[in-house]
């Protein structure tokens, strides 16, 4: 809203700080009054200034007459402070007034060497009480680098790390060792580098000298120690020289490298048990008695093709000679040239067929001691003429023992068992029994 013309108005008299009039306005109520020119400045002193201050009532909003009067005041004089590096070159300015402190908090860096770092400590001037324009250097504590040394596994593992001024030598760890495996146990021979003048961060490893583990290999017989030796970790094993007559050697384990501790044990195994089959040039044999002394087998092959054949009355079997006491089922079916067949006294059994399906055979001559005519001794004989029996005592027949016969055949006993023999083969229509008279 527009002011009326001719409002009231104040009159505002200016004066200088001695009482003498600069200015007088007419400043409407309520207004500011406009201020008039004054100096800025007027006398110093060593460290300050007399400058104006202002007017010692508000102008701002005139509400009645005034009378205003310039305030001057003693002002501390500003310093110029001029922070420099170590060469002269600025860094930085500020503006202090006096008896004040520097306010800056400027810590420069100076940079390191390989040897020493620097640590900015503070100013070559005291900034607490600035008094005139000053210039001023940044002073540094000199202090030796330190360095990371680590100390490694060969694995690459960390033993042991410190921190090593400059120049100085790291200590190593005290005990080093790497663990052994199955085929290795390690030595430690150095480190792969020098520790003692340490001049930047260093990682140290070890190295170790591989050797081949020692196992010990204790080998007994029945319990008893009777070897003993060391061994590097494959090497083969070399078993002592073990014999025992008529027996075999048995291992536990018999295994031919090392590696590991191992203890081996020996034992003794009957060379020729019962039931044992046993191949020899002569024939085929089957241990029916095992005894080292009055041992005894049985023919299931023989291997022997001669028009007339007398077989053995045993066999050496390994470090034992045993009987012949028993002709086994078919022993002569591959015997194809045999004609005369002259059996030891030692057999005592023809097995059921033990004679069978020998295709020449002419003539079977049995020893003094046979026991026993199996069942169809003499089965596919078709040439068979004459069995003769030679012993004293009487030989039990099966009552078939002469059974399957494709052509006559002449039975020749001794005199003592002609009618025990006549009764008991008498059926056979192929058969004649001639005595024979010893």
């Amino acid at each position: 809203m527009a002011e009326k013309k001719g409002g009231k108005k104040h009159i505002v008299v200016f004066q200088d700080e001695e009482g003498n009039v600069i200015k007088t306005s007419f400043v409407p109520h309520g207004k500011k009054a406009e201020a008039p020119s004054v100096p800025e400045k007027k006398g110093e002193t060593e460290h300050h200034e007399i400058r104006f201050q202002g007017w010692d009532h508000d102008i701002t909003m005139v509400s009645e007459n005034l009378i205003v009067k310039a305030v001057y005041g003693k002002v501390p004089k500003k310093y110029l402070i001029m922070y420099l590096d170590e060469k002269g070159k600025m860094i930085d300015t500020e503006m202090v007034s006096y008896g004040q402190s520097a306010v800056k908090g400027i810590s420069p860096e100076k940079k390191s060497t390989k040897e020493y770092e620097f640590l900015f400590k503070g100013w070559d001037k005291s900034l607490d009480h600035i008094e005139k324009d000053t210039m001023t250097r940044p002073l540094y504590e000199k202090r030796k680098r330190s360095y990371l040394v680590r100390f490694l596994q060969d694995d690459g593992s960390l033993l042991k790390e410190e921190s090593v001024h400059y120049g100085e030598a790291a200590s190593a760890p005290s005990q080093i060792e790497k663990p052994a495996d199955f085929v290795w146990h390690y030595i430690f021979k150095e480190w792969d580098k020098s520790f003692s003048c340490i001049t930047e961060d260093t990682d140290v490893q070890a190295v170790f000298t591989p050797h081949y583990n020692e196992y010990t290999v204790r080998i007994f017989e029945d319990e008893k120690l009777i070897d003993e030796k060391k061994y590097h970790y494959k090497d083969k094993i070399v078993y002592p020289s073990l014999k025992k007559k008529g027996y075999n050697l048995c291992w536990d384990k018999h295994p031919e490298n090392v590696y590991r501790e191992e203890e081996i044990h020996a034992s003794w195994q009957f060379a020729n048990p019962l039931g044992k089959v046993i191949e020899t040039e002569r024939g085929i044999y089957q241990i029916i008695n095992p005894s080292v002394k009055n041992g005894a087998v049985c023919l299931l092959q023989n291997k022997i093709n001669e028009e007339k054949l007398c077989l053995d009355r045993g066999v050496f079997l390994g470090d034992y000679f045993y009987r012949l006491e028993e002709i086994g089922e078919c022993a002569f079916r591959s015997s194809d040239r045999v004609k005369i067949l002259e059996l030891p006294d030692s057999v005592r059994v023809i097995q059921k067929k033990g004679l069978a399906d020998c295709a020449c055979l002419e003539k079977v001559i049995f020893g003094k001691n046979l026991r026993m005519l199996g069942e169809t001794a003499f089965a596919g004989d078709l040439n068979l003429k004459e069995v003769v029996f030679t012993g004293q005592e009487k030989c039990q027949l099966h009552k078939r023992s002469f059974g399957q016969l494709r052509s006559r055949v002449k039975i020749i006993p001794v005199m003592p068992h002609y009618e025990w023999l006549n009764r008991n083969i008498c059926a056979f229509s192929r058969i004649d029994i001639v005595p024979f008279y010893k």
